[in-house]
């Protein structure tokens, strides 16, 4: 029997909605992270070191999409089913958030916004799922100790090489925006706004049962 399994059903109902909320977060930086690559891919700014350190990132999804296959005894497709439709209910948050990116890009007269939009709210959810990974059991410090357990999911090297990535395309765009956007009340908020979503526990639970519920129904497995 695990350690987890020896807590009383709130505690364990916790620790499984700070799994979740690592999965999803993560899942969240991945998807934004992939979709900025693949503009960057059809982009004249997909040259040089720019395309090493895609690579690297690529390479970083592969090992942990192949570690949280083996840490959750290989159910990756349970989990990329239900990530997409974890992610689905955040969609419009999303779209706000570029939208408000792009406004404020826009206000100030710089150019190339799909692409800067992508690069810094990407960056900012990377940088957001490894500060989440850190901080996971603030809500609950008499759990603390079950933070080791979910160390592996700390998205440290993609988060590094997607770093040298942005920075390889910001030496061709030559624009400063990382501190018009930071300091943009909405663009803040719009992070925010995501942020709760991320963190509630209820909903991430709701969510959890309602896809164990269709996956059983649909492919006859209950042990998901």
């Amino acid at each position: 029997m695990s350690q987890i399994d020896k807590l009383n059903d709130y505690d364990r109902t916790a620790v499984t909605a700070v799994m979740y909320n690592l999965i999803f977060m993560n899942e969240i930086a991945i998807s934004s992270m992939f979709d900025t690559m693949d503009l960057i891919e059809h982009s004249p700014y997909y040259r040089h070191k720019t395309k090493y350190w895609i690579g690297i990132v690529r390479n970083e999804m592969r090992t942990y999409n192949k570690l949280l296959d083996k840490r959750t005894g290989g159910h990756i497709s349970f989990l990329a089913d239900l990530n997409d439709d974890y992610e689905d209910k955040l969609q419009m948050d999303l779209w706000k958030l570029r939208n408000v990116c792009k406004l404020a890009l826009t206000r100030a007269h710089i150019g190339g916004t799909d692409i800067i939009v992508s690069l810094y709210v990407s960056g900012t959810l990377v940088a957001g799922a490894c500060h989440n990974n850190d901080h996971s059991f603030d809500g609950f410090p008499h759990l603390r100790q079950y933070q080791r357990s979910f160390r592996w999911m700390r998205l440290t090297k993609m988060e590094n090489a997607f770093i040298h990535m942005v920075n390889e395309v910001n030496k061709e765009l030559r624009v400063e925006y990382q501190g018009l956007l930071d300091d943009d009340n909405d663009v803040q908020n719009g992070f925010k706004a995501l942020a709760n979503k991320l963190h509630d526990a209820d909903s991430i639970i709701d969510t959890c049962n309602e896809h164990a519920s269709k996956w059983e129904e649909e492919n006859g497995e209950e042990d998901v």
